[in-house]
């Protein structure tokens, strides 16, 4: 519809740092994009908390994970894929963010790797402000997976695996920008079948918890894959990949 293409137009400016043409005959459509946008958005909750429904009852891992991905995104106001990210931390603009950019630093743990002094090079900022970006970085919930086989058997040629699963997740406060931070966990093979999933508020999962799950493997190089990350905040996704269910030592870690 009108609306959908108009306010899709608008998100895009948004998410990619573009600003909006300043001339007086853009005006009356900035105008129109504002107003398609609120009209979308007011809705978009509620139609992504169904799809996660209907991909749930599906099993369809795929789709699913994907559905998280943009839900972060529209709660982070940004693409996962661009430095536009960084403007999720307190005090950071779209002038810092292209100045951060200029520099290579598109990610926040790029930034965390870098001295106040520095940030304050980077940005022309004078001091105190680095110290301010890293107190915001500081405030990101840190999260960890670990994934383990316990036990596998086969059956009728099929294999039964049970996983262990290990997450820890630390924050100093148990919101993000005044909202409670939710945690999405979720465990998925190859195939694209859905194995596990979990949500649960950050403040429930404080610490280290485990939990195990069983999953049923049809061939022989199908991998499990299992993701946390927090539904409030775009990028902040840890991975665990797993390649070999006869092996317990194969586990390895990407950070995306």
């Amino acid at each position: 519809s009108t609306h959908c293409i108009s306010s899709a137009a608008s998100d895009v400016y948004k998410r990619q740092g573009l600003e909006y043409p300043n001339g007086q005959e853009f005006l009356r459509i900035q105008q129109s994009f504002k107003q398609d946008k609120f009209f979308v958005f007011k809705h978009i909750g509620r139609l992504i908390r169904c799809l996660v429904d209907c991909f749930l009852e599906k099993a369809d891992y795929v789709s699913l994970l994907n559905c998280l991905k943009l839900s972060r995104c529209l709660n982070g106001k940004c693409w996962e894929d661009t430095s536009i990210v960084l403007r999720q931390l307190e005090g950071v603009g779209i002038a810092a963010v292209r100045r951060f950019s200029n520099q290579n630093i598109k990610s926040f743990g790029e930034v965390k790797n870098l001295s106040s002094s520095t940030i304050e090079y980077y940005l022309n900022q004078r001091p105190g402000f680095g110290a301010k970006v890293l107190k915001a970085i500081a405030g990101l919930p840190s999260l960890s997976i670990e994934t383990h086989l316990e036990s596998s058997t086969v059956k009728k040629g099929e294999l039964k695996a049970v996983i262990r699963m290990n997450i820890n997740c630390q924050m100093e406060t148990k919101s993000w920008h005044g909202k409670p931070v939710t945690v999405n966990i979720i465990s998925g093979l190859s195939t694209g079948d859905l194995v596990d999933f979990r949500r649960a508020h950050l403040n429930k999962l404080s610490g280290a918890k485990s939990f195990t799950f069983e999953c049923s493997v049809l061939y022989k190089d199908t991998r499990l894959i299992s993701s946390v990350s927090c539904e409030e905040i775009g990028k902040l996704i840890l991975f665990s990949v797993k390649g070999d269910f006869t092996n317990g030592s194969s586990w390895y870690f990407s950070k995306l």
